[in-house]
């Protein structure tokens, strides 16, 4: 007689080993093995879903067949981990990076990394962000020591290629043939405003300072670095021009939010069944 834990033991290593599980095999009213083919097909079948659900422009630029092939291929390297089918699909990028021959084009890579970011984005933890009157409540000589953190929803995206566009134009049009996106190295940024995810390239210089707040530096330090090709006055003034666009939509937090951190972390925690 087997324990309920084994039983469930070996029901998940039957689904993913694709046969009928010994403990099953041998237990009273046994499921037939054509019966138990349903779980192991149903488990896979809800996987592709999600994975489709999470990576939709990706899908669209591949057809149904290529996808699901590409799913097929991740599903049996890279079993779901979490308790929630919500983050399937989170080590597709790692996946895609070792095995560059399951997709048809490099530049899919790109939509990888931004689909999963704008997803990440949508569900990230609500932060208060920093406003125009915190600014002003804050004396002008401490400013140099003032320290912002990135909105829990923000990623920053390196690229090598111009897909921003055919994310968007995937997402409007219906099924037919996108143009080719031009190599381009650079960097974008994910974030949510509000309940809509929002995404923009980035200037080298710009990416360069949200890196440093993202790593804790303070103002001061990023007019330093900013110093460095330019004079101390102006590279002041380029500085308050960037936290002051990026306070309109919603990219910084005053003070870092140990609360919404924590949240973010646990959502995101990869948990055995």
């Amino acid at each position: 007689m087997h324990s309920l834990r084994e039983l469930q033991a070996g029901f998940q290593a039957g689904i993913l080993e694709q046969r009928l599980p010994p403990t099953l095999a041998v237990a009273e009213k046994s499921p037939r093995p054509e019966r138990f083919a349903n779980y192991i097909d149903g488990y896979r079948i809800r996987l592709a879903g999600a994975l489709r659900a999470n990576y939709p422009v990706l899908h669209k630029l591949l057809g149904d067949r290529a996808f699901d092939e590409l799913a097929r291929r991740f599903i049996e390297r890279q079993p779901s981990s979490s308790r929630s089918i919500r983050w399937f699909g989170s080590e597709l990028e790692e996946f895609v990076r070792g095995s560059p021959d399951v997709l048809p084009h490099p530049a899919l890579l790109d939509i990888v990394s931004m689909e999963w970011a704008i997803s990440r984005a949508f569900d990230a933890p609500d932060e208060r962000p920093a406003t125009v009157e915190d600014l002003k409540a804050v004396p002008a000589d401490l400013w140099h020591s003032l320290r912002f953190a990135l909105h829990a929803s923000v990623s920053i995206v390196p690229l090598n290629w111009s897909v921003e566009p055919l994310i968007r134009i995937a997402q409007e049009a219906g099924e037919g043939d996108f143009e080719e996106p031009v190599a381009f190295g650079h960097t974008a940024i994910v974030w949510r405003r509000g309940l809509q995810p929002n995404w923009r390239a980035l200037d080298p210089q710009e990416a360069h300072c949200l890196r440093m707040l993202d790593s804790r530096s303070t103002f001061g330090e990023m007019c330093a670095t900013l110093a460095e090709d330019s004079d101390t006055g102006t590279a002041a003034h380029v500085a308050s021009r960037y936290v002051a666009q990026w306070i309109s939509v919603e990219l910084l937090v005053l003070e870092p939010s140990a609360e919404g951190t924590s949240r973010w972390a646990q959502l995101c925690q990869k948990k055995p069944f």
